[in-house]
Parts: structure tokens; C-alpha cells; sequence
């Protein structure tokens, strides 16, 4: 996309409001900003403490996040709190103290920890976005907003109206979007007792039709379920970085966009009392700036589809070699097939066969539901 075309096109008080935009995704040279956000009490610290690999921050029935915490890359160790004029170093034996009761004047807490999956990138554990506290509330909306991607947490019961609201409302501002259902142990607990498992298929489906967001979803717990995914999720984000950004900025810039098009067409009204040849002349410029901004979003929506396009190309390939490799595994049984105890292994090995292409195709389109 041309950047300096576009922003020639707007007058003087969109070109300021574009530039801001544009410093804050596609032209960000900042690490990404990756929330992990969700109702109180989901799970997101305890998400976090397993991607890090210790219980870094604290985890409880009450709401213990009472502050964003940025955790980012650093050689070594540190603990800070960020206040209005100033940033305290924190000593580690106290962090979760000022965690859960931070000074009045605290904005965020910053921890840099020695940990190479973390390059280029600072991830926000928010405060649940449910919070009974209008501050918690507040600071956890404002990080959203300026996230470039985030791991939503839903419950196992399903998703709320809040969790409908925010997630149309990512998917609005164009953040790149991984949602997990979170406490997964509990629902394995209740199907040992003949509860039947939720159903997340059906459950992505009405989360697509209440918010237009389609995306997967993957169980999660505090063993570790999941999360494999997930950091398979941050590094898709840190690869595709400047394809987050501009997804983000194509989202946002478009009510800017919007705004000069509606002007467009109601300067072409307004001329209506001038001669025909003025009308006709201006009608004509206008038309012409009106019919490069389209161009623009056209091109970013053609470029959506033909990324459609190669994930269903990549899908058919991948069937396509599931299908010879379960051949020739069914080719090879067949070959000890040589009396009826004969016949029983060539069926357990087809079924076992079977059983494993059909795992490793799920594997496969659960990777790319979660593509851009």
C-alpha cells in the first residue's frame, strides 16, 4: 500500500490523525504489544506463569491483577513499578505484594526476564475485563485497544455477552486473535463423571456469527494444555509482524477513510449550485481521490483472498499426501495378510493407520484456521 498516496489525499487534520495512527502499527518499530485478556478469574496469569515457566506472578480466587503487568526481553532480571513521575525498582520478594496492592499513583508493572521467546515482543497480563474496580476496567480497555494481538480467554461453560462484545470489537480494530477456553481440567473432571465435553466446534461457530471473528478454539490448563499452540501463536505474530501492523492500521484508518469519502460525496452535493462546467470539473477530481481510497481497501481485500486461496491450496496438498501415506501403510498390512489371525491385524493396522492420518489432518487445518 502506498502510504504517502493516501495520506496526500486527506486534509491536513486526517493526514495528523493518519500519521499517529500509522507511528502506532504499521510504522511501529517497537516490540509488538500481545495481550492475555479475558473475564476475571480465567486463568490468564496462570496462562502466563506456564508460558514463562514459573509462578512469576500470583494466582488466587480473588482478583489478584490489580495492575497491567508488561513483561518483556532483558539480559537480566528486573522488577519495576512505572507511577506517574517515576519508575521504583522493585525487589522480587516484594513484587507480588505490589501486585496485589500497588501505591495509588501506580500505572503498570514492568518485568524483564532473560528468555529468548520473548524477543520482540512485551506481553500484558491485564486485569480481568469484568473487574468490579472502574480503574482495573479502564486501564484493561486502554491496553486492548493499543494491542497488536491478543490471547482471549473464554470459559468452559462458553462465551459471555462481554465476551461477544470484546471480541467483535478486536476483530473491528483488525488484532491478530488467539482464543483459548481455559480451565480444561475441571471440564475432563466433569466428563469422567458422564458429563458430556462442550462442544467448541459449535461454539467457534455462533462465536463467528455473533462477531464475525472466525478462529478456532484450543483447551487450555494449568498442566500445560495447550499451550504448545500458543507460543506456536506468539511466533506465527513475531514472523508475520509487519502483516499484523498493517492489518491493524487498515482496520483502524478506516473510519478516517470513511470520513473523507462521506465528505467527498457531500462537497459533490454542494456543488450542484455552481455552473455545469465548474460542477462537472470538481465533480470529476472528486470522483477521481473517492476512487483511489476504494482502490485501496479493494487491493487490501483482494489480498485476503488470495492468502484464502493458498491455505485451501495447502490443504488439498497436505490431504493429498495423507492419502498416498495411508495407502502404502494399508499396502504394506495387506502384505502379512496370510490366514484369518492375518486378517485381524491387517484391520486393527488399517483402523490404526486411519486413525492417525485423520489426527495429523486435524492438527494440519487447526494450524491453518489460525492463519492471517
Amino acid at each position: 500500500m502506498d502510504y504517502e498516496l493516501l495520506r496526500s489525499k486527506l486534509p491536513p487534520t486526517d493526514q495528523r490523525a493518519l500519521d499517529d495512527l500509522w507511528a502506532q502499527t504499521a510504522g511501529n518499530t517497537q516490540p509488538l504489544y500481545l495481550s492475555i485478556a479475558g473475564a476475571f478469574s480465567t486463568g490468564k496469569t496462570t496462562l502466563l506463569n506456564s508460558l514463562l515457566g514459573e509462578n512469576l506472578l500470583p494466582v488466587a480466587l480473588e482478583e489478584t491483577t490489580t495492575l497491567p503487568t508488561f513483561v518483556e526481553f532483558s539480559e537480566t532480571r528486573r522488577y519495576e513499578l512505572v507511577a506517574a513521575n517515576e519508575v521504583i525498582e522493585i525487589k522480587p520478594k516484594k513484587f507480588a505484594t505490589v501486585i496485589r496492592q500497588p501505591p495509588a499513583e501506580s500505572i503498570f508493572l514492568m518485568v524483564g526476564l532473560p528468555i529468548d521467546w520473548i524477543r520482540g515482543i512485551t506481553i500484558i497480563d491485564l486485569p480481568g475485563l469484568g473487574s468490579m474496580n472502574g480503574r482495573n476496567r479502564e486501564y484493561s480497555s486502554e491496553y486492548l485497544r493499543q494491542s497488536d494481538a491478543v490471547i482471549y480467554l473464554i470459559s468452559s461453560l462458553g462465551a459471555t455477552k462481554d465476551d461477544l462484545t470484546n471480541l467483535s470489537l478486536l476483530r473491528t480494530h483488525g488484532k491478530k486473535v488467539f482464543v483459548g477456553v481455559a480451565k480444561w481440567d475441571v471440564v475432563l473432571e466433569a466428563a469422567n463423571l458422564r458429563e458430556n465435553l462442550p462442544d467448541l466446534a459449535s461454539l467457534a461457530e455462533m462465536i463467528h456469527y455473533e462477531t464475525g471473528l472466525k478462529v478456532s478454539l484450543t483447551p487450555l490448563n494449568r498442566l500445560g494444555l495447550g499451550q504448545e499452540a500458543v507460543l506456536d501463536f506468539i511466533q506465527k505474530v513475531k514472523t508475520e509482524r509487519q502483516t499484523v501492523l498493517m492489518e491493524r492500521f487498515l482496520a483502524e484508518a478506516r473510519p478516517v477513510i470513511q470520513r473523507f469519502i462521506d465528505h467527498c460525496n457531500e462537497a459533490i452535493h454542494i456543488l450542484g449550485s455552481n455552473s455545469e462546467d465548474q460542477l462537472r470539473e470538481n465533480h470529476n477530481v472528486l470522483v477521481a481521490e473517492k476512487q483511489i481510497l476504494n482502490e485501496m481497501r479493494r487491493a487490501a481485500k483482494l489480498q485476503y483472498v488470495e492468502e484464502t486461496r493458498t491455505l485451501f491450496k495447502q490443504w488439498d496438498k497436505n490431504c493429498e499426501e495423507l492419502t498416498v501415506q495411508l495407502r502404502d501403510k494399508l499396502h504394506q498390512a495387506g502384505k502379512q495378510w496370510l490366514d484369518k489371525n492375518g486378517e485381524e491385524a491387517y484391520l486393527n493396522q488399517g483402523e490404526a493407520a486411519l486413525k492417525e492420518m485423520l489426527a495429523q489432518a486435524a492438527l494440519f487445518g487447526q494450524s491453518l484456521s489460525n492463519a492471517p
